[in-house]
């Protein structure tokens, strides 16, 4: 079951307002969806920005409206934060439908260990931690998987490497870089010949 969020009508209509708003410890959130009017709400901040740093911003949540007519599933479009005090200013919602085509970022798992790694003599460098793919509301993954454990040195793990799924498609290009492995600079010194004298 997703996190519940129970949206309320909206108080605020001026920028001091909001300011007041805000100082009470709710934003001002909205919530989107192609062919229709944006809904604007109010939403107590902690909470949301919790589950916002714990699971990202394209996690699928519940909005609560009406009670009676049920929550509608949604995820983080934008958010909006004070330059100095990160404090969350504004959320935007996107809501999903059950037919709607999801463009959304999902997080990188790597997963094995390089052999020269594991030896001490050589690093994996991870160059994303996270995917934009094109899914159906229903067929979202948690994460996808990047085996690493066969990669050898001067290796590179691209996009076009990952194993195809038909439940997503990945937008990133397949020449982006995911993950590459090198010689450690101790290793890099120890195979440094010396000249002969």
């Amino acid at each position: 079951m997703l996190q519940q969020f129970i949206l309320l009508p909206i108080t605020a209509k001026s920028k001091g307002e909001v300011k007041r708003l805000r100082s009470t410890g709710f934003i001002p959130v909205s919530l989107q969806h192609q062919g229709m009017a944006t809904l604007h709400y109010q939403l107590r901040s902690e909470p949301l920005d919790e589950f916002i740093r714990k699971h990202g911003y394209s996690a699928m949540i519940d909005l609560v409206v009406d009670p009676e007519k049920g929550a509608q599933r949604a995820m983080v479009q934008s958010v909006t934060r004070n330059a100095l005090s990160q404090k969350l200013q504004q959320v935007v919602f996107q809501q999903i439908r059950s037919n709607d085509t999801l463009k959304t970022k999902v997080p990188l798992v790597f997963a094995g260990m390089p052999e020269r790694v594991s030896q001490g003599d050589a690093m994996l460098q991870h160059a994303l931690d996270e995917l934009d793919i094109e899914c159906a509301q229903g067929s979202r993954p948690a994460h996808i998987t990047v085996d690493v454990s066969k990669m050898g040195v001067g290796d590179v793990f691209h996009v076009s490497d990952l194993v195809v799924d038909p439940k997503y498609k990945v937008i990133n290009s397949g020449g982006t870089v995911l993950a590459s492995v090198s010689l450690n600079r101790a290793a890099v010194s120890a195979a440094v010949v010396a000249p002969a004298v």
